[in-house]
């Protein structure tokens, strides 16, 4: 896959921004908080959805923009050229996938393309940056093996991480030995529960014995409580029948009166109800003798409103001809108007046809003239081509006028310039005479050579002098210090009476000082000095030559320049003369095939005039405006003959109408001629009828309302009449009188049943009991019988609860640890617990079985091809210095030195150790490409090598971006050296909006 395009819709500070081209090899350059990220994020997410809002991860939604995401432009092995899109949408966003041929897909077909790549194992293989390389260094020694053959297997170490923290969580869980870890703990608490549960099952036997004893206890307990709680609500029961015995006594007096009433039967409220009916029955009385004077004035006003028959069959004709008044009088308007345009039609067409010449008697055969789009291009054209032509043939005429003019100007300066100009002797001699003064030249040109190298030559002296110089001293401080020695060897000699060694120490001295008197003096350099003598003397020699030659040369020099600038000047005005002459014979042919063509434009110009019936002697330039005429005559004529038609129409519409309303008219006896007059007294008498419909249809209904009232309140009456009859019936009475006295009566017994019923309410219970006892006396005796066996079981009750609270005790005693019940339970949910996290623990240590086996299928599959391309790659960086990679058998990867020296990854420095890392993962990548062709992003991954580092990574990075694209983000300025401009998008922190990058 290679990554074409990208077009930000919005993302992060991008908005409608674009970068085009994007090459195999493409740097992006920018300063902190330029963009690089956010690009870099743009692309996974295009490919592998946006972050959700929980994850790490950011998802550089726009601040201040509604757009969000963007399309990549991609070429897929297979499919060619394909755009993926994806918008805000779900959590990850929808996109829409575009193939070559036009075809179009979702999720399912982008996980096809990318063949199960996820963002995760992405960022894995083929992203990594400064952070990656830094993580190497944070690794202790043991690790870093191990960190490196994963980033060789599945380009990260989550697998080694993963791997660490489930052995983490295993030594939490469990060590052999250990005390701290949960199953540990818990082990030791199981051992420590059977212990106790096998003491708790020898004490069960006793247990169970006493246990039944205190149950029993307790249910003889609360038998006697439930016995004395009976009695004592009984005792309590006479108590309230002793204190309520008058009310008991009158109950049965009012009992005894009601039963001498006997039962009387009366309807409820039924004094209230006769008069409330009777009141009723006089009132709707009333009513109906009013209702009834109002149906006799109805049929009266009914009498007077009854429409006239013939006006229901007219009634809808009639109203078609008043609804139409406005269209009849809007019609007899248009008759006007057309009759009106019409002669205005005549006349334009009068005045186009005299404009053109064209009679009358010619206008039938304008039908089928030619004025068509055709005609109107084809006038057009040709009158194009006769301006155009017009317009050349003057141009032609002013520049061969404008040539002539400049050709006698130039023979003019050719004749000055030749009555300036010397004879050909003459000049020649002049040009001999120049000649010599070059020689002049070149003896100034020797002279300012020799006095250069004067200049160098004293340079030479002095600067040998200046050795000589500081040669003497140098002599001077080496000859002084060995005489000093000397000297001190003499006076060592003389003061130790060493003769002989005081006579070498003389002669010693005397050697010195002679031998090295010539050395103390400057010597001269014959060689330079000859040189400066010999170049002086030739400077002088040429100085007094030139100076003779200079008095007679300088005249001939001026006069021979002079000439010589002359001559050129004048073979210039003659080339030009050549090519004026040349022009005018060019203008002249070009004149006589501007000629031919006006030939040409004439004939067309005749041709078109006769095909429009148009005079020959019609003017040209107004050829276009008469096609144009003719064509608003044909369209004058036409719209004539339409309005003709329609004014036919409308008078024809207008006769019908008027037909209508007479016969309309003359039915409903209205004779009049006039047409206005006529329709007004149409519409009064319409209107009268209409009054009078409603009215007798208002009357009418309002008779009905009436008639439908009186039934009404008769029934009404009926019903009051029979309700009153039923409440007498009800009474057992035959007249209202007698209703009245059994009224008196029915309330005297409600009052009575009133009190008995208040009496019993507060007997309550005691009216239950009363029959038992027939004096207050019984009842006293009574109370104290129940008293006494109260107070005989609350006896037997205290003994029994004081046996419970020995049995209690003995129970509390033996269950001081806990029943035999409870420490099984306890038992069993310790087990339980510590089987659960038994299963965790199998669960961890079967992820790491299964890590260990994914890594060794990796290790044995994979990883020899990747270290074999590794070894290449890290060769090449390290240019020749590491020569093998290789693992051991307990896994550790080796590096091995062209010395045959062997190196763990810890031994090495920080910057091959990165080198290294980056070749393995490069080596993964190009193992991986068959499966997995996928851009490699890398961020600012080589900001801690050097310059020789650094130029090997970038010809590392430039030969593998011709197998796999590669985009390389970075803010440091020196890394834009390496590539071409073509190859660099340039990120700024202002480009953030509408901003277009193309890659040529």
């Amino acid at each position: 896959m290679k990554l074409k395009s990208l077009h930000i819709y919005g993302y992060g500070k991008f908005i409608d921004f674009h970068i085009e081209n994007l090459s195999t090899i493409q740097l992006f350059f920018g300063e902190n908080e330029a963009g690089k990220s956010t690009i870099m994020s743009f692309i996974h997410s295009i490919l592998f959805g946006f972050p959700g809002r929980q994850q790490s991860e950011g998802r550089y939604e726009p601040k201040t923009h509604a757009a969000y995401g963007g399309q990549i432009i991609t070429q897929f092995n297979g499919y060619g050229e394909v755009k993926i899109e994806r918008v805000k949408g779900k959590a990850a966003g929808d996109v829409t996938i575009v193939l070559e041929d036009g075809s179009k897909g979702g999720e399912e077909l982008l996980h096809k393309l990318l063949n199960g790549m996820d963002r995760m194992m992405y960022q894995s293989i083929f992203s990594f940056n400064l952070q990656d390389l830094q993580a190497i260094q944070k690794l202790k020694g043991e690790d870093i093996s191990r960190y490196l053959v994963a980033a060789g297997t599945v380009g990260t170490d989550v697998l080694l991480n993963a791997e660490q923290q489930f052995q983490k969580e295993l030594d939490l869980l469990f060590k052999p030995g250990g005390r701290k870890p949960q199953l540990n703990e818990q082990l030791r608490d199981l051992k420590v529960q059977a212990n106790e549960l096998k003491n708790a099952k020898q004490k069960n036997e006793q247990y169970i014995s006493i246990i039944e004893e205190k149950e029993k206890a307790e249910k003889t307990i609360e038998t006697l409580e439930s016995e004395i709680t009976i009695l004592q609500d009984k005792l309590h029961e006479v108590k309230d029948t002793w204190k309520k015995w008058p009310l008991i006594k009158e109950k049965e007096l009012l009992e005894q009166s009601l039963e001498k009433l006997g039962e009387l039967i009366f309807p409820v409220d039924g004094i209230a109800r006769l008069e409330k009916y009777t009141d009723r029955l006089i009132a709707t009385s009333s009513r109906m003798k009013a209702l009834q004077d109002r149906i006799q004035k109805a049929n009266k006003e009914i009498d007077g409103s009854v429409p006239m028959e013939v006006f229901t069959e007219l009634n809808h004709r009639a109203e078609k001809i008043i609804n139409e008044r406005a269209w009849f009088e809007q019609l007899t308007e248009e008759i006007v108007v057309l009759q009106r345009n019409m002669k205005e039609y005549d006349e334009q067409a009068e005045s186009i046809g005299r404009e053109l010449h064209y009679p009358k008697e010619r206008w039938d055969k304008l039908a089928f003239l030619d004025l068509g789009i055709d005609m109107k291009g084809k006038i057009k054209d040709v009158l194009q081509k006769y301006d155009r032509l017009h317009s050349r043939k003057e141009d032609l005429h002013a520049q061969l006028k404008l040539t002539r003019s400049e050709k006698v100007g130039i023979e003019e300066k050719c004749q000055s310039l030749e009555n300036e100009m010397l004879g050909e002797e003459e000049f020649k001699q002049l040009q001999m005479r120049q000649k010599q003064s070059f020689a002049t030249e070149q003896l100034i040109l020797d002279k300012q050579k020799l006095e250069s190298e004067l200049a160098t030559l004293v340079d030479q002296k002095s600067v040998y002098e200046m050795k000589e110089k500081e040669r003497i001293r140098k002599k001077y401080m080496s000859s002084g210090i060995f005489l000093l020695l000397c000297l001190g060897l003499f006076i060592w000699s003389i003061s130790t009476m060493q003769w002989m060694v005081a006579g070498f120490a003389i002669l010693v001295i005397i050697y010195a000082f002679v031998s090295s008197l010539p050395d103390f003096r400057v010597k001269d350099n014959p060689g330079i000095f000859r040189e400066i003598e010999k170049t002086q003397k030739q400077i002088q020699i040429i100085t007094e030559s030139v100076s003779q030659r200079d008095k007679n040369e300088t005249e001939a020099v001026s006069s021979y320049e002079t000439q010589l600038h002359l001559r050129e000047e004048w073979k210039k005005w003659i080339i030009l003369l050549e090519q004026l002459e040349q022009r005018i014979v060019d203008i002249e042919k070009q004149g006589a095939l501007l000629n031919e063509e006006n030939s040409r434009i004439q004939t067309e110009l005749t041709t078109i005039k006769s095909t429009l019936g148009i005079n020959s002697d019609f003017s040209i330039s107004r050829l276009e405006d008469a096609f144009g005429l003719l064509r608003e005559l044909v369209h004058i004529l036409k719209a004539k003959k339409n309005l003709t038609n329609q004014l036919l129409e409308d008078k024809r519409k207008a006769e019908n109408w008027i037909a209508e309303l007479q016969s309309i008219t003359s039915v409903l006896g209205i004779n009049e001629v006039e047409t206005n007059i006529a329709l007004f007294k149409l519409i009064e008498c319409i209107k009268n009828e209409q009054e009078k419909k409603i009215i007798y249809k208002e009357v009418t209904q309002k008779k009905s309302e009436l008639m439908s009232e009186a039934i009404a309140l008769e029934k009404e009456k009926r019903d009051l009449t029979t309700a009153i009859n039923q409440l007498l019936l009800l009474a057992g009475t035959d007249n209202e009188e007698d209703f009245r006295k059994k009224a008196k009566q029915f309330t005297e017994m409600i009052s009575m049943k009133d009190r008995i019923e208040l009496l019993h309410s507060q007997l309550g219970k005691t009216d239950e009991s009363v029959t038992l006892f027939q004096t207050e006396q019984e009842i006293k005796d009574f109370q104290i019988e129940l008293q006494r066996t109260i107070e005989q079981q609350s006896i037997e009750l205290e003994k029994l609860r004081n046996e419970l609270a020995s049995y209690r005790h003995q129970v509390d005693i033996l269950e001081e640890g806990g029943t035999y019940t409870e420490k099984l339970h306890r038992f069993h949910q310790l087990r339980s617990i510590f089987n659960e996290e038994a299963r965790n623990w199998a669960k961890y240590a079967l992820a790491i079985r299964v890590l260990n086996l994914t890594m060794n299928k990796y290790k044995e599959e994979r990883f020899p091809k990747v270290i074999h391309k590794a070894q290449e790659y890290f060769s090449f960086l390290t240019d020749g210095e590491y020569k093998r990679l290789y693992i051991q058998p307990d896994g550790k990867l080796i590096v091995e030195r062209k010395d045959r020296i062997s190196f763990s990854p810890v031994e090495l420095s920080q910057g091959t150790g990165e080198q290294l890392y980056i070749s393995i993962r490069f080596a993964l990548v190009e193992v991986l490409k068959d499966d997995y062709s996928f851009p490699v992003i890398i961020d600012d991954g080589f900001v801690n090598f050097d310059k020789q580092r650094t130029d090997k990574m970038v010809q590392l990075i430039t030969e593998f971006s011709g197998k796999t694209q590669v985009l390389f983000f970075t803010c440091h300025e020196h890394m834009k050296e390496y590539f071409p401009s073509d190859n660099i998008v340039q990120l700024t922190r202002k480009n953030s909006s509408s901003s277009i990058y193309y890659n040529e």
